[in-house]
């Protein structure tokens, strides 16, 4: 087996996985929003808090962002909570351009270069 690691753009590295050992967790970029939030590069777990108001999450446009995952969880709905659009023309999951998330909800949105699908 043999893990693939991006470094840095189109850099990549073969690794064998019998000769990697982990000492520790890996940390993933984790955000907050009480208001308006437009998904960035270097984000990956966006919690929604609905606390005072509903929040829209906005996706990057999918193209050229093919295999990129964003997971996003509604929290505290005294409102309607979340829903997410694109920042673009594409869809989510073929149908539709939004996906409202109830209360606890959670999605996993993942690019397939043209278009967001949930998982």
């Amino acid at each position: 087996d043999q893990i693939n690691i991006i470094l840095s753009g189109s850099t990549r590295a073969l690794l064998s996985a019998s000769r990697v050992g982990f000492r520790s967790a890996i940390a993933f970029p984790f955000a907050k929003k009480t208001s308006n939030y437009t998904v960035g590069a270097s984000d990956f777990y966006v919690l929604a808090d609905a606390t005072a108001a509903s929040v829209g999450i906005i996706l990057p446009s999918a193209c050229n962002l093919a295999g990129d995952t964003y997971s996003v969880k509604c929290v505290n709905a005294a409102f309607s909570c979340c829903v997410i659009t694109n920042a673009a023309t594409e869809l989510i999951n073929d149908t539709a351009s939004m996906l409202g998330l109830a209360a606890s909800a959670t999605a996993w949105l993942v690019s397939s270069g043209s278009h967001w699908y949930t998982f």
